[in-house]
């Protein structure tokens, strides 16, 4: 039994290259359709959300790791838009399984929120506050 506290990722970096190697290999001699973050995540057996940990908050010895997996999503990004029709390749790609969410800027101006209070009187020693 392992203690302390466990790994980011349940794979180091060597085998994660390994890992991506196969299951890209997998893609190319058609054994897999369209390949996604989700898939190669239940491959090596864990879930996205670690994926998308060691991306966005990789400890310091996962910095390689973390730039391995990006590559990895933008790679399952580019099959996605080649395959897939403009629309559902826009609708996969803006749900963020890659790690990441493409957005356009009719997205952006929808969900942003902004709040401005201005202060105003002769008292007041900050206006923007």
């Amino acid at each position: 039994m392992a203690i302390g506290k466990p790994r980011q990722f349940p794979l180091e970096l060597g085998e994660t290259e390994i890992a991506i190697q196969e299951y890209q290999r997998k893609y190319y001699e058609n054994e897999i359709n369209i390949p996604s973050v989700a898939g190669f995540c239940a491959f090596i057996g864990t879930n996205q959300e670690r994926f998308n940990d060691v991306i966005n908050n990789p400890v310091a010895k996962n910095i390689p790791l973390s730039e391995l997996l990006k590559n990895f999503g933008s790679w399952c990004d580019a099959i996605t838009i080649d395959k897939c029709s403009a629309p559902m390749a826009r609708i996969i790609l803006s749900q963020g399984f890659g790690g990441h969410k493409y957005t356009d800027k009719q997205d952006i101006t929808a969900n942003g929120e902004m709040q401005i209070n201005v202060n105003f009187g002769s008292k007041c020693k900050d206006p923007f506050g």
